[in-house]
């Protein structure tokens, strides 16, 4: 990702956090890519999604959100 990317991509984040109803994060270590497939697929037939996003832009992006106490996890 271009560093001029990044605060667009921080922004996005943001918006998509204070729209949403609830927030999982989780480690995707392990995965195969058709066990991913498959997983997005169910989580579109459920009405949510899943992003692969780097742990910086996601600290800054909860940040901006005011969404505290997460980043320990990060």
């Amino acid at each position: 990702m271009l560093r001029s990317q990044k605060p667009k991509e921080v922004e996005a984040l943001k918006e998509r956090f204070q729209k949403a109803k609830s927030l999982i994060f989780a480690e995707n270590k392990g995965l195969r890519v058709t066990e991913v497939t498959s997983l997005r697929k169910h989580l579109r037939q459920n009405k949510a999604s899943m992003k692969v996003v780097k742990n910086r832009l996601v600290k800054r992006a909860l940040k901006e959100a005011a969404i505290e106490g997460l980043d320990f996890y990060f």
